[in-house]
């Protein structure tokens, strides 16, 4: 997103943190003024860097620990209202929320509490709704192109910038994997390389049906993405219950 806005970004995040329980060992609002997340001290200093907007992802972990949605409303609002905004006073702040989670998800909400911000005085809030569904692999590469795209389009839109070109997700994609029969004998192995959508459904493969002995053989295949991938997979499957041992997996992108 850095790339498409041509700025600077300072990300803070810690896997499975939330805004009122979520996964980790503290909340986001408890560790947000820290220099380093897991120490108490020093505090860091905010004065060392002025964001022009801010974006906020949370919600989505507290509502698979078991938060409410008037308590991720009411956490969300309060660290808009008394963190961020007291040391970003010009700043513009995203609340931005994806599909996918679970029922009653902070997405279904997200415009709610960015309009009780905005009805309590603070104008320069607005909201993004990430039209994605999570696979079980979280976002990957052309899923995080997507989002990018998705947000800096946004924040162009609200800080008055050039609309930016969007990031390239119909690359050519190579992939590769080292394979060999576990027994004796031979077998028919199939390589895939698979482009999917958002809700992950396929649209469209590559598919390598080489043979497999008992030693080690390198094997690749290629595939241009078409338009709507959001998601490339490497699979690797043995036919008529053989045992292939895989080795090695590669995957790279380019124009």
């Amino acid at each position: 997103m850095g790339q498409l806005l041509n700025a600077e970004i300072a990300n803070q995040s810690w896997s499975g943190i939330g805004i009122f329980n979520g996964y980790a060992t503290n909340t986001m609002p408890q560790v947000f003024d820290r220099t380093l997340q897991r120490d108490v001290s020093p505090l860091w200093d905010f004065s060392r860097y002025t964001p022009d907007a801010v974006v906020v992802n949370l919600g989505d972990n507290d509502v698979i620990k078991g938060a409410t949605k008037a308590q991720i409303m009411t956490a969300m609002q309060g660290f808009v209202a008394t963190q961020l905004r007291p040391r970003y006073p010009n700043a513009h702040i995203v609340l931005a929320a994806s599909y996918g989670w679970s029922y009653n998800e902070s997405a279904n909400y997200v415009h709610e509490i960015a309009g009780a911000l905005q009805g309590a005085g603070d104008a320069k809030v607005s909201w993004v709704r990430l039209p994605w569904l999570s696979g079980q692999e979280h976002r990957v590469y052309c899923e995080q192109a997507g989002h990018a795209n998705i947000l800096a389009a946004h924040l162009a839109a609200q800080l008055g910038l050039p609309a930016p070109t969007p990031s390239p997700v119909s690359c050519l994609y190579s992939a590769s994997a080292s394979l060999r029969k576990s027994t004796a004998g031979t077998a028919t192995a199939r390589l895939r390389l698979e482009f999917r959508d958002q809700a992950q459904n396929l649209i469209s493969e590559q598919v390598a049906a080489p043979t497999v002995g008992n030693a080690w053989g390198q094997f690749s295949l290629s595939g241009r993405a078409p338009a709507g991938t959001w998601q490339v997979r490497v699979v690797a499957v043995s036919e008529n219950g053989a045992v292939i041992d895989v080795d090695t997996i590669t995957l790279t992108a380019s124009d």
